[in-house]
C-alpha cells in the first residue's frame, strides 16, 4: 500500500513540472561533465528540445547516426567552418548520450505529449508521443462518497484493497520507474480536482 500512498502523492503534485526532475538531473549531470563549447551546446541543446516535433508521435531517431552523417556530409563538401561545425554537434549528442547513459532514460512533457531521451547500444535516440488526454473534474462537483477510501463499495476503496491491481503498478513501477509511470498514467495532465 505504500506505492499506492507515493502514486496518490504525486498526482497531488504540481502538474506543470512533468518530467522536469529528469531534465534537472539531465543537465546537472552534463554540467558536471565539462565545460566546454561542446557542453555548452549540449544544454543548449536539450534547453531547445531542438530534437521533437512540436506536436504528435514521431518514429524513434537515432541522433548519434544523424549526426555522424552530418559530419560526413560536410567533410565531403570541404567548407573547414561546416566541418567545425558539425564536429560541434556531434560532440554535444556524444555527451548527451553519456549524460543519458548515467541517468537512464529521460522522458518529460506536457499536456497530450510526452519527449524521451534514451540509449540503445552505443547510440543517443530521442522520440516524441502523442498521449492520452486525463480527464479533470473542473466545473463539476464532487461526489466525496466517491473519495472516500474507507467506503466500501467506492472505485478508490476497491482499488485501494486489490491486492492484485497494486501489485501491478508496484510491478511497473519497478520496471520502469515512478517518473515514467506516472508520466505514462497521467500523460502530464495531474489532476488538479479530485
Amino acid at each position: 500500500m505504500k506505492e499506492l500512498n507515493t502514486f496518490r502523492q504525486f498526482l497531488a503534485e504540481n502538474r506543470e513540472e512533468l518530467g522536469q526532475e529528469s531534465i534537472d538531473k539531465l543537465r546537472d549531470t552534463i554540467g558536471a561533465m565539462g565545460n566546454d563549447e561542446a557542453h555548452q551546446k549540449a544544454l543548449d541543446m536539450v534547453d531547445d528540445g531542438a530534437f521533437f516535433p512540436e506536436e504528435g508521435t514521431s518514429p524513434p531517431t537515432n541522433l548519434t547516426q544523424d549526426y555522424v552523417e552530418d559530419l560526413n556530409y560536410a567533410r565531403n563538401q570541404g567548407d573547414d567552418e561546416d566541418v567545425e561545425e558539425a564536429q560541434l554537434f556531434l560532440n554535444a549528442i556524444i555527451i548527451i548520450k553519456n549524460a543519458v547513459k548515467k541517468t537512464g532514460p529521460i522522458s518529460y512533457g506536457e499536456t497530450g505529449q510526452s519527449y524521451n531521451y534514451y540509449v540503445k547500444g552505443d547510440d543517443l535516440f530521442t522520440q516524441s508521443r502523442e498521449t492520452f488526454e486525463v480527464p479533470t473534474n473542473e466545473g463539476e462537483e464532487v461526489n466525496e462518497q466517491e473519495l472516500d477510501i474507507s467506503e466500501p463499495g467506492n472505485p478508490l476503496y476497491d482499488l485501494n484493497n486489490n491486492d492484485g491491481d497494486v501489485a501491478t503498478l508496484k510491478g511497473l513501477i519497478d520496471k520502469y520507474g515512478l517518473a515514467v509511470v506516472q508520466l505514462w498514467i497521467t500523460s502530464g495532465e495531474y489532476p488538479q480536482t479530485y
